[in-house]
């Protein structure tokens, strides 16, 4: 990381911030990735930080969901991130792929 050069204005970014149960869900995508092909499995943990970030710079730049007031989701290569804009950043609320039955899923979740 490069030296930030003093005096130099820090600016605030916007974070995002991941909820137990989408953690739960990152660990255990992870988890199959990386049994699959270890690069993949890294690839996809990258890429997933950096859409997080985006999406916590820019939070409007997902669809609304139906499935909860606030909720957005954003596709990501076969998995969608399911967001809410929250003071300071996001909140990650679940990420799922997409060939699941999200009716299903969303169903009794606790939004």
């Amino acid at each position: 990381m490069p030296a930030r050069e003093s005096g130099a204005p820090r600016k605030h970014l916007p974070e995002p911030h991941i909820s137990p149960r989408a953690e739960a869900g990152l660990d255990a995508i992870d988890d199959y990735l990386f049994e699959q092909d270890s690069d993949v499995a890294e690839r996809y943990a990258r890429e997933s930080d950096r859409h997080f970030h985006l999406l916590a710079e820019r939070p409007h730049l997902g669809r609304a969901s139906a499935y909860a007031p606030n909720l957005r989701r954003f596709a990501m290569h076969s998995y969608i991130i399911f967001y809410r804009p929250v003071s300071g950043g996001i909140e990650i609320v679940r990420v799922l792929h997409g060939a699941r039955n999200l009716d299903e899923v969303f169903v009794d979740d606790d939004l």
